[in-house]
């Protein structure tokens, strides 16, 4: 989406908002005690400003969907409301995609009324699966960060096709598919690259992969990833690294995934620094201060 285009669905959205003509959906994390208890208080907020606040409506009656959380409960409110823009609000201990932390709320929802912000687009990954043995095709909805096929504790054998031409087999852990917004995520665990938002394309990446060719691959967003299982041993797919998003495929079946009829709309601020942001919350991840020695251990004692 161009700055201009970007700039008039703020403007737009603010409008539909503060006019009652588009509603607001809260999702407050379960395990946040400190969402749970300010979740009442920031719909009272919207109320005293006009807005409508409904958490049970349909998706073409909302113009936002606020997420009281973490990243997970982003991609979660995306799969809850498809193309609905999402502002996140951090309550975890992570929240690389929220656009404000906790304490930060009121500032935001200010700026989001008075339509300072603009919409981050991004990609999701429509997935269906093809069983070997019965034919069938499993459509599996879309994927918000990443796809994954993971042996487990399982030596697994994946077989990358684009646009069904042979690519490499990756013998090894298993094999990321992940988008823009979820290569921070397990792709970037897994040494793979970092897409800065707006890229177009999407990172194939293998996890501990058992072989000479073991790099990165960024491919064209319109063009279709294949991962058929090789070898003897079975795997479990994941969507999202949700639970109910798994399934366990066999040797012979064909994963395929395209860029998703659905976007990852994220409300974003001009004042966010992306570079800023991805140092502190990396950096943070690593520091070592406050933490205790191993019990038993001279060396560290």
């Amino acid at each position: 989406m161009s700055v201009d285009r970007a700039d008039t669905a703020a403007r737009l959205l603010s409008e539909r908002l503060r006019s009652g003509d588009r509603a607001v959906a809260i999702l407050a994390h379960r395990e946040s005690a400190t969402a749970a208890e300010l979740e009442p208080e920031i719909r009272g907020w919207l109320v005293q400003r006009g807005v409508r606040v409904a958490n049970d409506v349909a998706p073409a009656d909302l113009g936002l969907c606020l997420s009281l959380g973490g990243d997970g409960l982003m991609m979660r409110a995306a799969r809850r409301y498809p193309d609905v823009p999402i502002l996140g609000v951090n309550f975890g201990n992570f929240g690389f995609l929220t656009a404000a932390e906790a304490g930060e709320w009121r500032e935001a929802l200010n700026r989001l009324l008075a339509g300072d912000f603009h919409l981050r687009v991004g990609p999701t990954l429509a997935t269906t699966l093809r069983r070997v043995e019965s034919g069938r095709v499993e459509d599996l909805g879309w994927a918000v960060n990443d796809v994954v096929v993971h042996g487990e504790i399982r030596f697994v054998q994946p077989s990358l096709f684009i646009d069904g031409q042979h690519v490499n087999d990756y013998p090894g852990d298993g094999i990321i598919l992940s988008t823009p917004a979820g290569s921070t995520a397990y792709c970037m665990a897994a040494g793979g690259p970092v897409l800065l938002s707006g890229v177009g394309g999407f990172a194939v990446v293998p996890i501990s992969c058992h072989s000479p060719i073991r790099v990165s691959l960024i491919v064209p967003e319109d063009v279709e990833v294949g991962i058929r299982l090789e070898g003897r041993h079975g795997a479990n797919l994941i969507l999202d690294g949700e639970s109910e998003q798994q399934r366990a495929i066999v040797p012979g079946d064909i994963v395929l995934m395209r860029k998703g009829p659905i976007a990852f709309r994220q409300v974003s601020f001009r004042s966010f620094d992306w570079f800023s942001a991805f140092q502190s919350k990396f950096n943070y991840q690593i520091r070592r201060a406050g933490r205790s020695p191993l019990a038993g251990s001279r060396e560290l004692a």
